[in-house]
């Protein structure tokens, strides 16, 4: 309630007798409201008592007396006249020179009391969030809020979509695009790949992945002439074309490749990833509000919170109030788009984005923008939204801040004086904030914020983190605080921190960059020179399967479901060179000199029953159990009836493997010549660059040894011989 029985409030009239008297407004119903005018008349001057239904005369014309109490010295006369307000009306309204900054006046027979919606509901939420007030205090802070606002209000006034119930300009149909996500066009690319039947060159995914992380300019596609001429080599028909859109280029890709032939996700693979790849259109309802509820609420968003966070007594909660009384600020926030404004409590409803613009006649200052200060497409859209309106409210050119951002924080560094408790983001150029300078600009400088009363005394708060210095919490503004994690007092309030709704002790927290707040030591993770509350870790980061350290979820490898860090997934892991998924490689094979994980294995090779070796499919002839090489190998090799065959490479082991295989030989260990084990690890032998030729030892059975020159045959495949006493035999003179 706020109580109009002050001086300032009355207005003193002088009747034709030269009587004085006054009047104030002394009731009204919902839309009603009674003017009353009264006076007195001394006895010992008034030979005739006043009569109800007499005139008499005032500044603004005559009235008739109501009523006639007699007094000590004289009688008091009172009249009265009604007067009809719109139901509802919250904005200024003058009566026969009186001002009424209200909406409904409650009927009072002593005192003329008012009831602002403002003031209500501000009083509703500090009840809920847990602070005392002084109900004076916190009228007096609607009515200077409501006064700091007036110059801005009558600027907003101006524009079509201002809204005087709400206190705000309303844009109902605001829009905006967002950037295509390539990490999800990389999942769903390795998605299609995984679900294909057909085989591709070993290229393509690589190539494809690269398009999409290292050779993109906004949405198009420009390969280097390598990577293009590699793509148009693998996949037949398909010609690149420089600069395609990334859509047009993966379905070119996917399509010459046949890669929907028997895969019924196909088309609902290739729609997701249209949809990561595509810019997004975004519909919402913009507010830029004077409202101090608004201001009361700044950071309650619909999934993120700021440090001026009432409700969870974020660190620089106190200056919300800074914000709300000052002369320049209005917050900008975005709604659903559907959302229903004829409740006349946006405030309410959790925000999606919001920033802070502070406007003067010449220079408009941008702030940080929630909860992501780098979505730069959404401050773009709020840039321009806002330039287009004040442009034309003011009648003249505003134009961006030119350099970086370390300029631009700078000139408005120069530009602006900070005053109050808030938090003054723009003052750091790591927010991207920006500003707007108009033609006609002559040294305009903004303050921003404003001293703030405290909610309790009225006197001035010091504390940023507190409303009020007499501490704030429900039932008593107690001097004192309970530290949740450790149980002893905190005496001094800018020591007091709060996470979650609970006090601790600013030594015993830390800062989180990410989560914009002090996070408990007990909690507190800390990971890659940050901390994080454990709900923010859970949300955003795993453990890595090997080495237990977290990685973030959107940065982890997966292999059979279990999540990597880079490093281990170097140490452990290999990507499958067909499929593109990663495996470990241990689990790894490596077929026609390709490293490929065990489902390809299965599904892609076959193993040649007369040399041993394990190829891919399209080695063999149709159903054929022999490789293509072996079908066409009709030379019978002579080999030594004992000696060292050496080999360099694996065109030379298979001539003497299909030759002893032949002649029926075999291994030691009773294996045949081609066992298909001891052929690949040979092979692999032959592929260490450290290895420059393989023994193979025939006699009555067969061994062979990891090097030719000089080095011992292996314990698991005979006994120490020395190959300069056996004969050597190399592929070139073997004899046919």
């Amino acid at each position: 309630m706020i109580s109009y029985g002050y001086q300032e409030h009355i207005t003193m009239f002088t009747s034709e007798e030269g009587k004085q008297f006054i009047r104030r407004i002394m009731a009204a119903s919902e839309d009603k409201v009674r003017l009353v005018e009264f006076g007195w008349v001394a006895k010992e001057k008034c030979s005739l008592p006043l009569n109800v239904g007499d005139k008499v005369f005032c500044l603004n014309g005559s009235h008739e007396v109501t009523a006639i109490p007699e007094t000590e010295d004289g009688f008091s006369f009172r009249t009265c006249k009604e007067f009809t307000i719109e139901s509802g009306t919250k904005i200024p309204l003058v009566v026969e020179g009186i001002r009424l900054n209200f909406t409904r006046i409650l009927d009072n027979s002593d005192t003329c009391e008012v009831e602002s919606p403002i003031f209500k509901q501000m009083t509703a939420f500090l009840d809920e969030v847990g602070y005392n007030y002084s109900n004076n205090v916190i009228a007096d802070i609607v009515s200077k809020a409501y006064s700091a606002k007036e110059k801005l209000r009558e600027k907003f006034r101006k524009s079509e979509f201002w809204n005087e119930d709400l206190q705000a300009l309303i844009v109902p149909d605001f829009k905006f695009t967002s950037e295509p996500n390539y990490d999800d066009v990389s999942t769903w690319i390795n998605q299609i790949f995984r679900h294909s039947n057909i085989s591709y060159p070993d290229s393509v995914l690589r190539i494809a992945k690269n398009a999409v992380n290292n050779h993109l300019y906004k949405n198009h596609v420009y390969l280097n002439d390598y990577d293009a001429y590699a793509l148009e080599q693998g996949i037949g028909d398909y010609k690149y074309s420089h600069g395609a859109k990334v859509t047009k280029f993966l379905r070119g890709i996917f399509d010459g490749l046949n890669l929907g032939e028997n895969n019924s996700d196909y088309e609902r693979h290739f729609a997701m990833l249209a949809d990561s790849a595509s810019p997004k259109e975004h519909k919402r309802l913009l507010v830029i509000s004077l409202n101090v509820m608004d201001f009361l609420t700044m950071s309650e968003g619909n999934s993120w919170k700021s440090c001026h966070n009432i409700r969870e007594r974020g660190c620089y909660h106190g200056g919300c109030l800074s914000y709300a009384l000052d002369e320049v600020t209005a917050i900008l926030y975005t709604l659903p788009a559907d959302t229903d404004i004829s409740n006349g409590e946006l405030w309410k409803i959790p925000k999606i984005n919001r920033q802070l613009f502070m406007f003067g006649d010449s220079y408009v200052v941008e702030s940080r923008l929630y909860p992501n200060c780098e979505a730069l497409h959404i401050r773009k859209a709020h840039h321009e939204i806002v330039n287009k309106i004040y442009t034309k409210i003011m009648e003249k050119r505003f134009n961006p801040v030119k350099g970086s951002y370390e300029r631009i924080t700078q000139n408005i560094y120069d530009h602006v004086e900070t005053c109050g408790l808030h938090y003054p983001d723009y003052n750091y150029n790591c927010y991207y904030i920006t500003a707007l300078i108009s033609d006609d600009y002559k040294n305009e400088k903004l303050t921003i914020g404003h001293d703030v009363p405290d909610i309790v005394t009225g006197g001035i708060n010091q504390h940023h983190d507190s409303m009020t210095t007499e501490g704030g919490s429900s039932g008593g503004n107690s001097v004192w605080f309970e530290d949740a994690s450790h149980g002893y007092a905190i005496t001094d309030s800018e020591e007091v921190e709060y996470f979650r709704g609970e006090v601790y002790h600013h030594e015993y927290c830390y800062w989180s960059d990410e989560e914009d707040c002090y996070i408990p030591d007990d909690i507190a993770i800390y990971i890659d020179d940050d901390y994080y509350s454990p709900e923010y870790v859970e949300e955003n980061f795993v453990e890595c399967s090997q080495c237990g350290e977290y990685v973030r979820k959107n940065r982890a490898v997966w292999c059979d479901d279990e999540p990597y860090c880079s490093s281990c997934a170097d140490t452990y892991l290999t990507m499958c060179e067909e499929c593109g998924e990663y495996v470990r490689q241990s689990d790894a094979e490596y077929v026609d000199d390709k490293c490929i994980c065990p489902d390809c294995v299965e599904t892609k090779t076959r193993v040649c029953t007369v040399c041993g070796e394990r190829h891919f499919n399209q080695y063999f002839n149709a159903d054929s159990t022999v490789c293509m090489d072996c079908a066409e190998e009709h030379i019978q090799y002579s080999l030594p009836e004992s000696g060292v065959v050496v080999v360099h490479n694996r065109a030379e082991l298979k001539k003497v493997i299909v030759s002893a295989h032949n002649n029926g030989l075999k291994w030691k260990n009773g294996e045949p010549a081609n066992d298909g084990y001891t052929v690949d690890v040979m092979r692999r032998t032959l592929m260490n660059p450290r290895i420059t030729a393989l023994g193979i030892i025939i006699g009555e059975t067969l061994m062979y040894a990891p090097e030719a020159e000089g080095l011992p045959i292996p314990d698991t495949f005979g006994e120490q011989i020395q190959f300069s006493e056996l004969p050597v035999k190399t592929t070139e003179n073997i004899n046919a």
